[in-house]
């Protein structure tokens, strides 16, 4: 897939199976950026803009750069069509985790939790789901 077919959209299908497909595809990273560059501005009000910067979050996930992918996942939630998305919530819960930012790894693993349940963390590691079940038991966060 190149950089003119992810900004035409290709990117919103892709997304789906995106952990798996980035693990060994770090390279890509250039043609999503340029893809972005592509997108009319600001980015943030086209869709293909969030599910380009899930996916530039998605690499830098996988290769444990997580303040970087932190960034990235919240600047997607910042974009039309992401807010309450399950996984750029999970994922940027997870990026807080590994920060040691845990109140706000709690806050977005609860907003994971809220918008698709147990099954968005079958294929994670347990560890975010522990930290899940403290976060709920936080009456701020449980109450939502």
């Amino acid at each position: 897939m190149n950089a003119q077919e992810i900004a035409n959209g290709g990117a919103h299908d892709w997304a789906a199976d995106l952990g798996e497909a980035m693990a060994s595809h770090r390279e890509d990273l250039d043609a999503y950026v340029q893809a972005l560059e592509q997108l009319p501005t600001p980015p943030g009000g086209w869709e293909p803009a969030a599910w380009l910067l899930v996916a530039v979050g998605e690499v830098n996930f996988l290769a444990r750069e997580y303040e970087c992918a932190a960034a990235v996942f919240a600047k997607a939630l910042r974009c039309h069509g992401t807010i309450g998305y399950p996984f750029v919530h999970l994922r940027l819960g997870q990026c807080h985790y590994e920060l040691g930012e845990l109140v706000k790894a709690g806050e977005e693993l609860v907003q994971a939790y809220r918008h698709a349940g147990f099954e968005l963390f079958t294929r994670e590691d347990p560890k975010y789901f522990v930290h899940l079940k403290t976060a709920l038991a936080q009456p701020r966060l449980a109450q939502g």
